[in-house]
């Protein structure tokens, strides 16, 4: 025999702490912390009886169909519905589950009164109050995208400011609570520590940013986004930005993953620096991925991969410093973007080898080397990089090589060939012999640039230029025999 409740009673059957959370989802006018839970629950089954469109908040028109098929209810006869509409239908009091004593089994029953409710909602212009959701929780997800958290106190009006939909604060936190309880696109969460209560999105480490906002945002405002920036937010690699395609074209490549595996790879880095993860933590991620991969990443790419990480680290927008990025942050507060935690583990300069990673070195001269290269323009990079490089006590590759592209950069090819031969002398490395080439490849585009200038224009006609070298003949690889016949490499031998 099916179990004779109401909506009502089991509306009553909810714990006390889901009818507290219900009565503030829900924006009642009563003290939800304090007042009596059985007070609260009539008034829960009252605001849901004079609005049933609030249930079209949580159940989509699937659930609408499954339940039609269970207000034709009829004793003893087996109805079948998926579990999604069966266990909304139980959380909003429309269900009703009984566990028959001494057995396994889960008998799922409607409402008495099922019918009665069911048919206020089905009476509903769900068209419309469907697109006036779509309209809301679309909005609502663009800033999500936007900013990730959002703490409720500050949600409404960045809302109003960006879409301007006269929304009252008290329908607008409804909704929130409401559908971000029951939604799966964001969700709601509350510090018990603090009382701050706060939309987020899902995939991201929410506890981490929270923690971040307290330590460096507690007098920071939010950044402010014209409407035009939030419609623009995307969450597709190819509008992230350039340093994400690059880093997409780098896993492609030095790990040979599947475009598939590259998208997986990319959101979850993101998710890591969106969450404030640091570079060590993000480079582990990364490194592990390479040994999974059981390949060796070449001395070009481990650099380049340094530069893109740490270069989405510092100029992505992020939910802890309140939509700011943190070289933002640096700007407006005046603050290190660096003490930001960035990184996580630091060594000694004395403990930098010439094998040493960019990714390894202590944290100062990573800085110092993301400035130099970022906050420089072009033909001041060479100068500020050798800065670093003769504060060292060792020629490191990766520093080395970072440099050498600097003055390839400014068109210095001689000196970039020279400490790429360097370089590839001590490392053997097959990426730096690639470098090696793709010079001598600018230095011909070069002169057969300026030999085409001369035949167009021919001002110099008669006058020896002092062009670039070109090669004559064919081409020796750095890693040949050597044509003097010594049976050296040529790079240990004539190439020197």
């Amino acid at each position: 025999m099916p179990p004779h409740r109401t909506c009502k009673e089991l509306i009553h059957r909810l714990s006390e702490q889901e009818t507290r959370d219900y009565s503030k989802y829900l924006q009642l006018s009563y003290d939800y912390e304090k007042e009596d839970p059985g007070i609260l629950a009539d008034a829960i089954n009252e605001e849901l009886t004079k609005h049933p469109e609030y249930y079209l908040y949580i159940l989509t028109e699937n659930n609408i169909r499954e339940f039609e098929k269970i207000s034709g209810f009829v004793e003893n006869k087996k109805y079948t519905a998926d579990y999604d509409t069966i266990m909304k239908g139980i959380v909003l009091g429309l269900l009703h589950v009984q566990v028959p004593p001494k057995t396994e089994a889960a008998y799922v029953f409607p409402a008495i009164d099922f019918k009665e409710r069911f048919v206020l909602i089905t009476s509903l212009d769900r068209k419309r109050y469907r697109k006036e959701i779509d309209d809301i929780t679309g909005k609502i997800m663009k800033l999500l995208l936007t900013y990730i958290l959002l703490e409720l106190k500050d949600f409404h009006e960045i809302f109003e400011n960006v879409w301007n939909m006269n929304l009252s604060e008290r329908d607008f936190l409804r909704y929130v609570y409401w559908y971000g309880s029951f939604g799966k696109q964001f969700q709601t969460l509350r510090r018990s520590d603090t009382e701050k209560s706060y939309a987020a999105l899902i995939n991201v480490d929410n506890e981490r940013i929270i923690e971040g906002l307290e330590k460096f945002a507690t007098d920071l405002p939010y950044k402010k986004f014209s409407q035009k920036e939030v419609l623009s937010v995307s969450t597709n690699i190819a509008d992230l930005g350039q340093c994400w395609q690059i880093l997409a074209q780098e896993l492609d490549e030095t790990l040979d993953m599947s475009q598939d595996d590259v998208s997986d790879m990319i959101e979850l880095i993101f998710n890591e620096t969106v969450s404030g993860c640091s570079a060590d933590e993000i480079f582990d991620t990364i490194l592990l991925h390479e040994k999974q991969a059981g390949k060796t990443v070449l001395l070009y790419d481990r650099m380049n991969i340094w530069q893109v990480v740490l270069e989405g680290i510092m100029t992505l927008g992020l939910p802890m410093l309140h939509g700011y990025s943190r070289m933002e942050y640096e700007k407006i507060t005046g603050k290190n973007a660096f003490e930001t935690d960035v990184f996580a583990a630091d060594i000694e300069r004395e403990e930098i080898t010439q094998d040493t990673s960019l990714k390894d070195m202590p944290v100062k001269i990573q800085e110092e080397i993301y400035r130099a290269f970022y906050e420089n323009r072009e033909s001041d990079r060479p100068k500020a990089l050798e800065k670093i490089r003769k504060g060292l006590s060792v020629e490191n590759a990766e520093l080395e090589c970072l440099t050498a592209l600097s003055y390839m950069g400014t068109g210095k090819y001689n000196k970039a060939n020279t400490m790429f031969a360097a370089i590839a002398d001590r490392t053997e490395d097959e990426s730096v012999e690639a470098l090696i080439d793709m010079v001598g490849e600018q230095v011909a585009g070069i002169s057969d640039y300026y030999m085409n200038r001369v035949e167009e224009w021919d001002p110099f006609a008669g006058i020896e230029m002092d062009m670039p070298y070109q090669r004559e003949g064919k081409k020796i690889g750095r890693n040949d025999p050597c044509p003097c016949g010594s049976g050296k490499k040529y790079k240990k031998c004539c190439g020197k």
